[in-house]
């Protein structure tokens, strides 16, 4: 899970080049066929419709407006990148750079596999939507300069698509974006920043350390755990966890015995900011 540096994330590059061809929005006014969703710092919704996005494509590339903080830009729509990229410039603009000990990763592009580092955007806008605390992975390679006078960020990948049912109208340039009933689920923007752990391994006792890396707090994490045990035998338990401070760790009791565990894995099933 959390220590993502043993597993390559796929991030596709576009190889067409972006022209410099006139963007046609949708009157800024228009929020009845763009639709609202507000989300609060409690993770509650104020309104939620579905959001529509007019779109510019060359060739197969589609460019899709978005803002980052108060930084408009312009995101590759991804369908085959795991997480959101932002370029290492774009994100230091947008004031969202990754610390020097965030969590790392390794991405495959067109270019080959490079280790890389996540990062958190407090603010996420797409059309009139604007989402919290959206991970990212820094990737060079997934900007391709400006467009219209626009950064052409990185890519819009899966950790914010897989929130909603996605339509694409090639005839009209649009994408339409529709809520998922579990559109708080937000285990794949968590699972980069958590880290799993045995700490007490015992006949009938297993304690799990779990932190959490993130410079948010998450308030609630149900983690899958499995262990191959001495003997071959796999052993699965789930554990719940209520709440996690930013840049902290808790302990969790599992139930399953895992006394003679030989290698331990988790990975997050279930989490919400």
């Amino acid at each position: 899970m959390a220590d993502a540096r043993g597993q390559v994330i796929q991030l596709f590059e576009v190889d067409e080049e972006i022209q410099q061809e006139e963007w046609q929005a949708e009157a800024a006014d228009d929020e009845a066929a763009q639709g609202v969703l507000i989300i609060t710092e409690g993770g509650t919704t104020a309104k939620e419709r579905t959001i529509r996005l007019n779109y510019e494509k060359q060739g197969q590339s589609i460019l899709v407006p978005a803002r980052v903080g108060a930084r408009d830009a312009f995101f590759l729509f991804d369908t085959g990148a795991t997480y959101t990229t932002l370029t290492e410039e774009f994100a230091r603009q947008a004031g969202v750079s990754p610390a020097q000990d965030a969590p790392v990763t390794m991405v495959q592009t067109a270019a080959g596999v490079t280790q890389t580092r996540f990062g958190l955007m407090d603010r996420f806008t797409l059309g009139a939507s604007e989402l919290d605390y959206v991970s990212f992975t820094v990737c060079d390679a997934c900007g391709m300069g400006t467009y219209q006078g626009r950064p052409i960020a990185g890519l819009l990948g899966l950790n914010v698509l897989r929130r909603y049912r996605v339509s694409v109208d090639d005839s009209q340039g649009v994408i339409e974006l529709e809520p998922h009933g579990d559109f708080h689920e937000r285990s794949a923007d968590i699972e980069p920043w958590l880290e799993a752990e045995l700490t007490t391994v015992e006949v009938d006792s297993v304690t799990v350390e779990v932190r959490n890396r993130a410079p948010k707090r998450i308030d609630r994490v149900t983690l899958d755990v499995t262990c191959l045990l001495a003997s071959g035998e796999e052993v699965s338990d789930q554990a719940t966890i209520r709440s996690v401070a930013a840049d902290s760790s808790t302990e969790v009791a599992l139930s399953a015995s895992l006394g003679t565990c030989r290698q331990f894995d988790a990975s997050v099933a279930e989490g919400r900011w």
